[in-house]
């Protein structure tokens, strides 16, 4: 794909403004709050949550047996206070979750599958948090996948989100897609993920957010918006617009949004739109794509490796 570079004479290159980080830097260099650091259970050795001490409280729902609900169990179950609870799902569970219990772990057995019911709400809807998920299929059909409400906080690993409308909406929320994760959107006016009103993304390794949003929608594979911020810490990281259009984008930023590069390697196929007060800073990336700049925006690039060998490829 042919790329051009439009910056109009209203833009400031120089480093884009850095979100405030949290307390601690754990999980593929994720950032986590004191309060999540010491609930979400993750094992770098396995790359896997779920293996440690203090989750002594674990239940199984196989959705292949009548009437099995993931609901249903979760409001049944009892746990001390500050003590993790473990959900184990098999099959395929065809209901729309809404999840207020903080400390848990939705945890598939690599082919378990959450279906949603109403349309409306999608897949599942975080409330409270840490929520964690692994090894899950989450598919929200007509409607949104999963949407991360203020107060809220996800962290899924290997875990597959589809959707025809958005993936995975931050809506004053945070998500952290820790490693292996597979966001996309069928829907051709929507998101693979978004973030809105001062909701945050974290990006850890090998994620995979793709979605055939055309331009004329003014959408994007990745949607950052109103105050809000995607930061990328991790590795192999790809952002795909599969439409063919040369005008279909990857990223796009509006409204002092802010994204920002930190660590590893990145691929964005697709133009990335940055305007009204926002700002992008890459520092290893691969663009295949026109980049738009205009009204107050902030585009900065920087090279990561110390011998001074460019790593940014437009």
């Amino acid at each position: 794909m042919k790329a051009a570079l439009y910056i109009t004479p209203l833009i400031a290159l120089a480093a884009a403004p850095v979100a405030a980080e949290l307390d601690t830097m754990t999980i593929q260099n994720l950032p986590l709050s004191a309060e999540e650091n010491r609930l979400v259970c993750y094992d770098s050795a396995s790359g896997k949550l779920g293996n440690c001490p203090g989750r002594e409280t674990s239940i199984s729902v196989d959705c292949n047996l009548p009437a099995a609900s993931i609901t249903d169990a979760i409001e049944k179950a009892t746990t001390a206070a500050g003590v993790a609870l473990t959900v184990n799902i098999s099959g395929t569970c065809n209901e729309t979750l809404e999840i207020e219990r903080p400390n848990t772990l939705l945890l598939g057995d690599g082919t378990a599958t959450i279906v949603a019911q109403k349309t409306s709400l999608g897949a599942i809807t975080v409330i409270t948090g840490p929520v964690e998920m692994e090894n899950l299929v989450v598919a929200g059909g007509t409607g949104p996948g999963i949407t991360v409400w203020p107060g809220g906080s996800l962290f899924p690993n290997d875990v597959t989100i589809t959707s025809e409308k958005t993936a995975l909406s931050a809506f004053g929320g945070k998500a952290v897609l820790i490693q292996g994760n597979d966001v996309s959107s069928s829907g051709t006016d929507n998101h693979a993920v978004v973030a809105r009103d001062g909701g945050s993304v974290y990006m850890g390794s090998n994620n995979t957010l793709s979605s055939p949003t055309t331009f004329a929608s003014t959408n994007a594979t990745l949607g950052i918006y109103r105050g809000s911020s995607v930061t990328v810490q991790g590795d192999g990281n790809q952002i795909s617009n599969t439409d063919p259009g040369l005008d279909s984008l990857a990223l796009k930023l509006t409204q002092g949004a802010h994204f920002r590069q930190e660590k590893g390697h990145s691929v964005l196929n697709g133009g990335v739109r940055i305007i009204n007060m926002s700002s992008a800073d890459f520092r290893d990336v691969e663009i295949e794509g026109d980049i738009f700049a205009k009204i107050f925006a902030s585009l900065h690039f920087e090279d990561q490796d110390s011998d001074g060998v460019p790593t940014d490829t437009v």
